[in-house]
């Protein structure tokens, strides 16, 4: 009974007084949007709603953009985010036909921060330009418990490993294994938990 009061209380404050949420209409549209889900206004775009899932209590702050992609044969993008996440301004992720953008449970994501499973053709020999070029798809995996700092840019093909930890400004191109810190660009792993020791062990 009190979540159901809990649940009314949050649509009636951040819905109907003060408007700061995305509209309840266009979250019927969404795939699946949880409960005490909210994105807040104003928005960037949000493409493909209903290949969109947001997880209970995720919360993701102003100016996001959510795309998903489709061609006339392939299916679109999917874009999965799970529950108990908090995600910050400006979050950006593009999902390309027939791919996942995959985020888990608890996740910290800050400001600034893009995910991509997509990238145009890279053929500089082709008559089409880059942006006409086909788009090549890798989906891309964020594991539960991570956190992502400021500024952090996810390329298509990478696997994060739960409870990882990106560094701010990093840009990761490959895959990122569990419990572990990553920095740079390319990201590489500085350090490593020790669950034996309970401390983080530096990576040579």
């Amino acid at each position: 009974m009190f979540d159901i009061f809990k649940r009314i209380g949050h649509f009636l404050w951040h819905i109907i007084i003060k408007r700061e949420v995305i509209s309840f209409r266009l979250q019927k549209k969404f795939k699946t949007y949880g409960k005490l889900a909210c994105i807040l206004n104003p928005i960037v775009e949000i493409d493909g709603c209903e290949y969109i899932e947001i997880g209970d209590n995720t919360k993701i702050n102003k100016y996001v953009r959510l795309q998903c992609y489709k061609t006339n044969n392939q299916n679109s993008g999917k874009i999965q985010i799970g529950k108990n996440c908090y995600i910050g301004y400006r979050f950006t992720v593009l999902s390309g036909p027939e791919g996942v953008v995959e985020i888990g449970d608890d996740v910290l994501i800050a400001s600034d921060v893009m995910i991509s499973n997509e990238n145009h053709g890279m053929n500089p020999e082709s008559e089409l330009s880059y942006s006409n070029q086909p788009l090549s798809v890798k989906n891309v995996s964020i594991g539960n418990g991570c956190w992502l700092g400021e500024k952090v840019c996810v390329l298509p093909g990478v696997n994060i490993g739960e409870r990882t930890i990106i560094g701010a400004g990093s840009v990761v191109t490959r895959d990122i294994p569990p419990f572990c810190i990553a920095v740079g660009n390319p990201a590489k792993v500085i350090k490593k938990y020790n669950f034996e020791t309970h401390r983080w062990d530096n990576v040579q």
